[in-house]
């Protein structure tokens, strides 16, 4: 399932890649509800997973896994933005530095990596590796995927 998955928006993905400046970034990402309601929801699952940290933590691993891949997601998604941000700068002598997001994409990217690793620590603490790193990475890539077609809009060919 999870490979028919990968595969349709793999077949459906745009061929051109979008490289936007920021202020296009803000305009296609900050004005689409789309996008907007996407984060809604991640701030959502991010804060009832950390309520149940409290109380099921140590019973149930999808617990800290689901948010260390969730976490973990957006530090893709911080730096997949922030290496087209970069490239912009130095191949194509388009500075995106002078502006504040970008900044905030790197502040963003260590937080989470940070943060992500915590909960992956924790999990790992409570359960073998062995159960941990299969599930995370099934948990990762979907998060992953999942976050990357809605922000880039990569499902609209479907």
């Amino acid at each position: 399932c999870i490979i028919a998955g990968v595969v349709i928006v793999v077949l459906q993905s745009p061929t051109s890649t979008m490289e936007p400046t920021v202020q296009e970034a803000i305009d296609l990402y900050f004005d689409n509800a789309r996008t907007i309601s996407y984060l809604i929801c991640l701030v959502v699952f991010i804060a009832v997973f950390m309520v149940l940290e409290k109380t099921k933590g140590k019973q149930w691993m999808m617990v800290y896994l689901g948010l260390c891949s969730v976490i973990s997601s957006i530090t893709v998604l911080s730096c997949k933005v922030f290496v087209v941000w970069l490239r912009l700068s130095s191949e194509k002598n388009n500075n995106q530095f002078d502006h504040y997001l970008p900044w905030i994409s790197v502040v963003m990217i260590i937080v989470t990596a940070v943060w992500s690793m915590n909960y992956l620590q924790q999990a790992m603490k409570i359960w073998g590796n062995n159960q941990v790193i299969p599930i995370y990475y099934a948990t990762f890539t979907i998060a992953c995927i999942t976050g990357s077609a809605v922000v880039y809009k990569e499902l609209d060919g479907l």
